[in-house]
Formats: structure tokens, C-alpha cells, sequence
């Protein structure tokens, strides 16, 4: 029977599982249970997206679907079950290949133990082929580890998982940061964590920032615009100012009125000389006259796409307004001299 099942399962590339997995329990348990059962049903997956149960029966099931073969793991987890960290914990000699991990925690439940967290880090530290990392926070200890896996191009970090973080205190200790990243990416909620995480860093060279913003729900919004103010400083200072390219900020504000921030908020930016993209998504509320903002993109000779979603002009809001410009170019928006002052940029919308 397994010689037959097994004809089938090797075809099997890649595995998705999202919702609901009662079947898988019982599936795994009939497998374990059969002493002529392989240790794995599918030898040559290269793709496994699992955002599903990860209690016992699962976790056996997931088992079975690290391989060597394994290219791309994403991971929801839904329960902190010591049975998912002890499978997890062998990801690393299990799956040397992989080269890009995604790994969340589902936001409606318990925040992870930091007990828990060496079953993440040390397997993380032992995939020295992977290139692209999504993770919540490992503290100062999963940095350090991280920093170490040269092939590394994409980092995500998640501050907003856990109540408590290595990073609600700044660092005594500096760490030599990341030397070649394409992108890093940060989720918070506020801007104490990342500021005390980059401060932590000696240098980050990398082409991509995005900063994905989701406030608290007892935050004021009076005391976002100065944290962010800050947070684009230190940003400024550990980032290499020439490698810097693309600059996204996104902000989910649902729970809270639009972030309102003035112009100079932004200033530090200036310093990124090298600035192709600026991306200031949804959520914020920029007061700019078209003297602030000619004046914040002088500093950027190769800027080719400019987009800021909710931008307040004395005269009223910018909205949705794509602007390619030539050697002559006419503004769509109404009373702006900017089209005309700014002719070397390619697009820029406003939503």
C-alpha cells in the first residue's frame, strides 16, 4: 500500500493548507501508527503554506513535509503547542535548502513564551541558504543570529506580538547590523521597539525600508508624529545614506484619526541622496505647501516615483492624481505650482 501511495505523494511539489484541518489529526495518526510508513510521504515538496491548526496531530502531519527538497515554508501558527516547536526545532538539518521562511503568529491568540524562543532561533541560525526571513521578534539573541546568514536579503520583523519585547529597553550592547539587504521590513504598532532596534545597530545597508504602522488602540495620536520624527532620525543615522532607494511608510489607522504630522517630520529623509521611490501610504494626514514639499524632494536628484495617499494643501487635499512629467509637464492638481518646480520626476499620486 505505501509503495503505491508513495507513487503519488512524490508528485506532490507543493502543499497548502489554510483553515480548517480536523482531517489532518487522524490522517497522521493512521500514518504514525503503520511501522512500514516512510518517515516522509512527500520526499520532493519544494512549497508548504500552512495557516492552519498546528496542535499534535498537524504537527506530525508537518513533520512528514520537512525535507530536504523544502525551498519555501510560510507558517501561520495558531497554538504555541510544545509540539510545534519540538518539530520545528529540526527544521535546520531537516531543511538546509530553504531559502525563504515566512513564520507568524496568529494576532487572536496569547502572545509566544520567551521560553520558546531558542525552538525559533536555532533553526533559524542553521539556514545558511536563506534569503528572504518574516518573522516576529526574537529579541537581541535572534539578531544576532540573523546577522550571521550572509545570503540574507529580506528581513521582516513583527514588534507587535508580544506585551513584552528585549526591545522595550534600549540595547547596552551595539551589534555590527546587516551589510547587504535588498529590504527590511518592520510591523509595530509604536515606535519605542524599532527605535530601540535600530539603535542597537551599527550600520544597516539596504536598499528597501517599509514600515507597516498599526497603532494601538490607547495611543494618542499626538504622540506618533514626534515618535516618528525620531524613528526617521535613527533610521537616518544607522542607514547607509547612498544605498538607501525605496522608502515605504503605511499606516493602518482604523483605530484612531489619520496620523497628522508636519512637514519636517520627514526632514531626515533628506539625507538618503540616492532616493528613487517615497511611498507614504494611507493613514497619515501631512500638512505641505508646494515650497515644503519641492523643498523635501530637492534633495533627491533620481527620484522617480513620488506617492503620498492623503497629503493636507493649504488649499485642500491632494487626491488620486497620477502626474508623469516630460520636458514640459502641466499639474493636474488645482493652484500647485509642484508638476512645474519638480519636472525630473517621473509619477506622483496623491489618494
Amino acid at each position: 500500500m505505501w509503495d503505491t501511495l508513495s507513487r503519488y505523494t512524490s508528485r506532490v511539489y507543493s502543499i497548502t493548507q489554510i483553515g480548517d484541518s480536523t482531517f489532518i489529526g487522524p490522517l497522521s495518526l493512521i500514518i504514525l501508527s503503520c511501522p512500514l510508513a516512510p518517515a516522509s510521504l512527500f520526499p520532493n515538496i519544494c512549497q508548504l503554506t500552512w495557516h492552519a491548526d498546528t496542535a499534535h496531530g498537524a504537527t506530525e502531519f508537518l513533520r512528514m513535509a520537512f525535507v530536504p527538497s523544502l525551498l519555501s515554508l510560510n507558517v501561520r501558527v495558531s497554538s504555541a503547542s510544545p509540539a510545534f516547536f519540538s518539530v520545528f526545532s529540526s527544521l535546520g538539518t531537516s531543511c538546509p535548502h530553504l531559502q525563504s521562511m515566512n513564520l507568524r503568529y496568529h494576532r487572536t491568540i496569547d502572545e509566544p513564551s520567551p521560553n520558546n524562543s531558542p525552538f525559533i532561533i536555532q533553526p533559524i541560525s542553521q539556514l545558511h541558504n536563506l534569503r528572504n526571513l518574516e518573522v516576529w521578534d526574537l529579541g537581541f539573541q535572534g539578531i544576532q543570529h540573523m546577522m550571521l546568514l550572509r545570503a540574507l536579503q529580506t528581513i521582516r520583523l513583527d514588534f507587535r506580538t508580544s506585551s513584552s519585547s528585549a526591545w522595550d529597553v534600549r540595547s547596552p550592547s551595539q551589534l555590527p547590523g546587516f551589510q547587504n539587504l535588498h529590504l527590511l521590513g518592520l510591523d509595530v504598532n509604536a515606535f519605542e521597539r524599532p527605535l530601540n532596534f535600530l539603535s542597537s545597530l551599527t550600520v544597516i545597508r539596504t536598499k528597501k525600508v517599509l514600515v507597516s504602522f498599526t497603532p494601538r488602540v490607547a495611543q494618542s495620536p499626538a504622540r506618533v508624529s514626534p515618535m516618528l520624527s525620531q524613528f526617521l532620525a535613527i533610521l537616518q543615522k544607522r542607514c547607509d545614506n547612498n544605498k538607501l532607494e525605496h522608502f515605504t511608510f503605511i499606516a493602518f489607522s482604523n483605530r484612531m484619526p489619520g496620523i497628522r504630522t508636519e512637514p519636517g517630520v520627514l526632514a531626515s529623509l533628506r539625507a538618503f541622496s540616492n532616493l528613487t521611490h517615497l511611498d507614504i501610504g494611507r493613514g497619515c494626514d501631512i500638512s505641505m505647501s508646494d515650497e515644503e514639499l519641492c523643498y523635501l524632494t530637492g534633495a533627491w536628484p533620481k527620484l522617480q516615483v513620488l506617492r503620498i495617499s492623503l497629503c493636507h494643501h493649504r488649499f485642500g487635499y491632494y487626491r488620486s492624481a497620477y502626474i508623469p512629467w516630460a520636458n514640459t509637464c502641466t499639474s493636474t492638481l488645482p493652484r500647485s505650482n509642484f508638476a512645474r518646480s519638480c519636472h525630473r520626476h517621473h509619477q506622483a499620486r496623491w489618494d
